[in-house]
């Protein structure tokens, strides 16, 4: 799983996280638009690089 902020160069910040669990979505309404909430947990993905990565470009 992995979020993008930003458009221009230098200030671009990518979020990765390789392995992610989402669970427990709730369903929600507001104006009539549809809203999702979940939990995320970050699993270890078996190497020492951590459980997520920040990359700024």
């Amino acid at each position: 799983m992995s979020f993008i902020h930003g458009t221009e160069e230098g200030n671009i910040v990518e979020m990765m996280f390789p392995r992610a669990q989402l669970s427990a979505p709730q369903e929600s309404d507001s104006d009539g638009i549809t809203h999702y909430q979940m939990d995320m947990r970050l699993l270890p993905n078996g190497n020492d690089d951590g459980d997520f990565q920040l990359i700024f470009r």
